[in-house]
């Protein structure tokens, strides 16, 4: 049976239509109009309409912009402010490379990059703490990283916390077992952690005696960072002559002394560096 010709357009035209639907559906522009007639043809309830149709305007639409701060957006701003930073830390300036870092995590927090990074600048300004807290929130967010464990064993040795610094290098040896480097810095702890404990032990026997040159040494010690201009100066000089006698330089270097004199370097260079040497002599 021959179709007739008014059913074969009707057919063309159906197909057309459904045709049209699919392409609509796929490009997410299909006119809320046609919506509402469809819904109108389907002879729904008027609260249904509407429920449909709010539906159909809120729904993301493949076509639709990029939010805002997208994920390349992201990606862009931890890459911008990491490369800043690193370019100021080559040119050592430490300071402004800590600042750089900085910026990038208020736009992106926990960045691990940046926030390893930013450890690293701190190390170099002596903020060994603040380190130390960038590197545990950075393995907060990766226990793995094995970079946030070298540079917080790091600051640890610059607080002389040499067994807590041991911990992180053994830990980041087994995430990273053929690094020479962090095996050559394992064996520094170590060493490092043995010459501290036999040095507290030393001054603890020190102590018991109730030396007064030890005691001097302390009280010198506690006041240096409130001096400055001569009294700096001559207090440098004081402890640089306690210091050629052998058990004094284990309990100047054992109650912190190279700490706080390297902490007045910019105050007075050469009479630190002379004390120091005095300090670390054999």
């Amino acid at each position: 049976m021959t179709a007739r010709k008014e059913d074969i357009d009707a057919f063309r035209a159906r197909v057309d239509d459904v045709d049209r639907q699919i392409k609509g559906l796929f490009s997410g522009r299909i006119p809320v109009e046609e919506i509402e007639k469809k819904l109108s043809d389907q002879k729904l309830e008027p609260a249904q309409k509407q429920q449909a149709i709010l539906t159909r305007k809120t729904s993301p639409s493949r076509t639709a912009p990029r939010p805002p701060f997208a994920q390349t957006d992201t990606e862009s701003a931890i890459t911008e402010h990491r490369e800043q930073g690193n370019n100021l830390y080559r040119a050592g300036r430490y300071e402004e490379a800590a600042t750089e870092y900085s910026r990038g995590l208020e736009r992106v927090p926990g960045t691990i990059p940046l926030l390893t990074n930013r450890a690293l600048a701190y190390i170099k300004l002596h903020r060994f703490t603040d380190a130390v807290q960038d590197c545990t929130d950075a393995l907060s967010i990766d226990p793995q990283c094995v970079k946030a464990y070298v540079r917080r064993a790091m600051a640890y040795r610059g607080k002389h916390k040499y067994k807590l610094a041991v911990e992180d290098l053994q830990a980041s040896q087994k995430l990273a077992a053929h690094n020479a480097e962090i095996a050559r810095m394992l064996r520094s702890a170590e060493e490092e952690q043995r010459g501290f404990e036999a040095e507290q032990r030393v001054t603890r026997a020190l102590v018991q005696e109730g030396d007064a040159e030890l005691a001097l040494i302390k009280d010198i010690i506690n006041r240096l960072v409130s001096l400055s201009g001569k009294e700096l100066r001559r207090a440098l000089w004081a402890l640089q002559d306690l210091l050629y006698v052998d058990r004094n330089r284990v309990y100047f270097r054992a109650a912190g002394g190279v700490r706080v004199a390297s902490s007045m370097l910019s105050s007075c260079p050469f009479g630190v560096l002379a004390l120091l040497t005095a300090a670390c002599a054999e």
